[in-house]
């Protein structure tokens, strides 16, 4: 195979491959720009910023926990990948903020 050939396939594969990577890994986000950008908020404004959350518990009417899934890492350790992030909305239904986040 004639050199000009072979850097075509491998500058080909090389964009695949980039491409497959970014595509599969999502969006993540420090732990303070996470919190930055959830604490004080709406859950629309929560929802619009982040996406929907893994799962959501109403643990009373005045109190709900969004759990979303390896969505946040640890800039302190290795930039660790945290499997859980848990944020708590506090208020009445419709005007709910949230008021803490939990990294797990």
């Amino acid at each position: 195979m004639n050199r000009p050939v072979r850097n075509r396939i491998l500058l080909v594969a090389a964009l695949l491959l980039s491409t497959l990577f970014a595509t599969a890994c999502g969006n993540t986000y420090s732990r303070d720009d996470f919190m930055t950008g959830v604490i004080g908020k709406s859950e629309q404004e929560v929802t619009a910023k982040f996406g929907k959350p893994l799962a959501v518990t109403e643990e009373s009417p005045d109190r709900v926990t969004w759990i979303y899934a390896r969505e946040t890492f640890d800039l302190a350790n290795q930039n660790r990948i945290d499997s859980k992030t848990t944020v708590i909305f506090e208020g009445t239904a419709g005007s709910r903020h949230a008021t803490k986040v939990d990294f797990s």
